[in-house]
């Protein structure tokens, strides 16, 4: 799995960091590449691939293994833990606000902003910091307040950022506004990956565990193509008025308030 993802990198890493190539080849690699991961993960990993439990020294149980019952197993773990259901509601909703703001930010801070690229450095350096400092604040804060609450003021966070993004109009609003709301935004998932671990016992931690990483990434997918187009749409490429930008905004923070 190491060589086929080295290759992936060397195949795309041009094409995704320097831009060697159109975009339409960059999604046929992209395509190739995650549909030969699959079919290794579904065939050649040894931890995924399907085999009979034999294999691994229990013959008395002959159960089979593979993604596809691995993944109705973890929905079977959901829709038995009402709780957990609820935690991947909110990672869901929050995943697809977080992307959404992402896909938003990077456009309107060119367009609208006209951040030079010394200043997005120093808004990356900013971001990371205000991160590393979350992540570092966070076992004591959530000793103190407790996960529930600490997991109520991140999505709180999230759903002021981008209407406070809108009215921005300056680097340094901006800066500010990253230090004070990137670091809680960047918590949700370690804290909700937290609080499963207490719901669940010790053979299906990574069950869940997985299967609340990929709920993730599949809503970043989707919110990274639906927020591309409708910023696109909201600003006429980058053509219209600042105050074209509150739609697609407002959209990520709905998002945030319905986790």
């Amino acid at each position: 799995y190491a060589t086929l993802f080295v290759g992936f990198i060397l195949c795309a890493g041009p094409v995704l960091i320097i831009g060697l190539a159109p975009a339409k080849v960059a999604v046929i690699i992209a395509v190739v590449a995650s549909a030969a991961k699959s079919f290794y993960i579904e065939v050649g990993f040894p931890e995924t691939a399907t085999f009979t439990a034999s294999c691994i020294g229990s013959p008395a149980n002959g159960r089979r293994f593979s993604c596809a019952s691995t993944a109705k197993q973890a929905i079977s773990v959901f829709f038995r833990h009402s709780f957990i259901f609820r935690m991947a509601i909110i990672l869901v909703a929050s995943g697809l606000s977080s992307a959404g703001m992402i896909t938003v930010l990077t456009p309107f801070v060119t367009s609208y902003l006209g951040v030079t690229k010394g200043e997005g450095v120093g808004l990356s350096l900013l971001t990371g910091t205000a991160m590393l400092g979350g992540m570092v604040l966070l076992r004591p804060f959530t000793n103190r307040v407790g996960e529930v609450r600490c997991l109520r003021i991140c999505l709180a966070t999230s759903v002021l950022f981008p209407l406070l993004l809108s009215r921005c109009h300056s680097a340094w609003q901006l800066g500010a506004l990253s230090l004070i709301f990137s670091g809680p935004a960047a918590l949700q998932f370690p804290i909700i990956s937290a609080m499963k671990s207490n719901l669940v016992g010790n053979d299906e931690q990574g069950l869940v565990q997985g299967a609340l990483a990929a709920i993730r990434v599949a809503a970043v997918a989707i919110a990274e193509i639906f927020f591309g187009w409708f910023y696109r749409k909201a600003t006429d490429d980058g053509r219209a008025p600042q105050s074209a930008t509150l739609a697609p905004l407002a959209a990520v923070a709905a998002l945030a308030s319905v986790a």
